[in-house]
């Protein structure tokens, strides 16, 4: 399995929980047109009606979230595999997944951990609180039909704008599809000992000057611990003498899990010395070390 074959499937698994978000949205709103009268009149039904999108709808979604992530190591060991090093990858592969599962939240049974990654999500009430309190914020207006439409836009979400439970997501969930494989990318990378690594992701209307600067660019180790730092000799900064640039967070950034900040789609795909020499000729092995030479 090459690069762009586990991105493709990454992307396609992330795609299809974003589909799956859009149902469970409309799956909120019908049950709140069903309700209507009642929870015009008493906002606080919204409870028990949560309660009953949470066990069917929501909860499902955090599933296939979990599978989905799940799917990222199985995909990442097919590609290390293809290093010829077919045994030491299922030893590092265990070592991951045990790691990767720590930062989920994920016991050794497979159980979600209280208060961990997973178990925050499930027990978040952002999306309730703002349905309810939009509901009891217009208790008082009196123009039904105005009144299910706006409720229509906060929920399932209008044009270019997402709805309550995909805004969560967008905050929340879909840039851990890219950190959980960046993250087990460095992990094999660190125990393989491979130097170098390609930025890879493409390029969309939206991508912004520093991944448009890196995409499809091959990096040494070095290379990639100098992003976003005025040290860093490549561009794409907004302000180089800070090393900022946009969507870099403002606290905390690791260029190895996080690449072009938040949002960003973009990953790090590990390669060894030689084939990294062989795809970039501004890379040559000196005394078995892998170095840019111009």
């Amino acid at each position: 399995m090459d690069d762009n074959e586990r991105i493709k499937k990454i992307e396609e698994i992330q795609l299809a929980l974003e589909a799956s978000v859009k149902k469970a949205e409309d799956q909120l709103f019908d049950l709140l047109m069903l309700n209507w009268s009642e929870v015009r009149n008493n906002p606080s039904t919204i409870r028990r009606l949560w309660a009953k999108f949470a066990r069917e709808h929501y909860l499902p979604l955090i599933t296939q979230f979990k599978t989905d992530i799940e799917t990222v190591l199985v995909l990442n060991e097919e590609y290390f595999a293809a290093t010829g090093t077919t045994e030491k990858v299922k030893s590092i592969a265990k070592t991951v997944s045990t790691y990767v599962d720590d930062r989920m939240g994920i016991d050794a049974t497979g159980k979600i951990i209280k208060e961990g990654y997973l178990d925050t999500l499930i027990q978040d009430q952002t999306a309730k609180r703002k349905v309810q309190q939009y509901f009891y914020k217009t208790r008082s207006l009196k123009n039904e039909t105005s009144l299910k439409l706006e409720v229509k836009e906060l929920v399932k979400g209008v044009e270019n704008k997402g709805g309550v439970v995909d805004r969560f997501f967008k905050d929340n969930v879909y840039d851990t599809y890219q950190e959980a494989d960046r993250l087990t990318q460095n992990q094999y990378a660190q125990e393989l000992e491979l130097p170098a690594a390609l930025y890879v992701g493409g390029l969309i209307e939206g991508s912004r000057a520093f991944c448009k600067e890196r995409n499809r660019k091959i990096f040494l180790r070095e290379e990639i611990a100098l992003f976003g730092t005025p040290e860093d000799t490549f561009g794409g900064y907004s302000d180089k003498s800070k090393g900022k640039f946009d969507g870099k967070p403002k606290d905390g950034y690791d260029p190895f899990t996080q690449c072009g900040g938040h949002g960003c789609r973009h990953h790090l795909s590990w390669l060894t010395a030689e084939f990294a020499a062989v795809r970039d000729k501004t890379l040559q092995i000196v005394d078995g070390k892998l170095v840019r030479i111009s």
